[in-house]
């Protein structure tokens, strides 16, 4: 669950864009607004991102994973991470 406040929650997204929507709780991200950046994830969906373009998303609801790794730092993940998210969940 997110512990952030929803100051904290703007920082976040306005450092790494593609959060966008997203809080934090436990050292991984959480989905609370998915309507804020069109996301197609449900809110609840959660994972992690490395520095070197590492994405994990889970959805315990939809009994849903992925792990996505490469290892490349300046990753862009602010341009990818919302595309392979997006086209996850659609794709189901």
């Amino acid at each position: 669950t997110n512990t952030l406040t929803e100051e904290m929650i703007g920082q976040v997204s306005s450092t790494f864009p593609q959060l966008c929507g997203y809080g934090y709780g436990l050292g991984v991200r959480t989905m609370l607004f998915p309507e804020k950046c069109g996301s197609s994830s449900p809110r609840g969906e959660f994972g992690w991102d490395g520095a070197g373009g590492v994405t994990v998303i889970i959805d315990t609801d939809k009994k849903l994973a992925l792990v996505y790794t490469q290892h490349m730092l300046e990753s862009q993940q602010e341009f990818f991470f919302p595309k392979l998210r997006n086209a996850l969940y659609e794709s189901i």
